[in-house]
């Protein structure tokens, strides 16, 4: 079966979300702080009345900071009913892959508890992300929500 997915880049690294999990890319838009935010939540910013986590990917993950200007791109995705945006060095673009042969993110890797798997294709390895497991819902709502739960199943 075929999976099309959106590749970015973080740090040097490439990823891909499921095309399903994404609603737009972006230019980077200015955010409202967040006092005591950690993890990676830079600010949130309204979009068509909605407001949205802005998260750098990069610190998410622990590969420190994305350096941010004008042309930073975000990836705005959604899990369930809830959505945030990836604050990304670099969207590649849309592929193609086939799920039969993406393979098992070894468990030492950072993201193996929030990947689907990791796929190769001509330019390297791609880890594919799960957009339910990817931004926990501690990070979005704070200490009301259980650090376990993800962005699905929260309301």
């Amino acid at each position: 079966m075929t999976m099309r997915a959106l590749v970015f880049q973080a740090a040097g690294l490439r990823y891909a979300l499921p095309i399903e999990a994404v609603r737009e890319v972006q230019r980077i838009v200015a955010f409202c702080p967040v006092p005591g935010a950690t993890g990676g939540l830079i600010g949130m910013f309204e979009i068509r009345g909605e407001v949205i986590a802005a998260i750098d990917f990069g610190e998410m993950v622990g590969l420190g900071c994305t350096a941010r200007d004008l042309e930073t791109p975000m990836v705005v995705m959604q899990s369930g009913t809830r959505r945030a945006a990836l604050v990304v060095d670099e969207v590649e673009d849309v592929v193609e892959m086939d799920d039969r042969t993406m393979r098992a993110v070894p468990g030492l890797h950072p993201l193996a508890e929030r990947a689907l798997g990791m796929f190769s294709d001509g330019d390297g390895l791609l880890t594919v992300l799960d957009p339910s497991r990817l931004v926990s819902a501690a990070l979005l709502f704070g200490d009301s929500v259980p650090p376990t739960e993800t962005m699905t199943g929260v309301s």
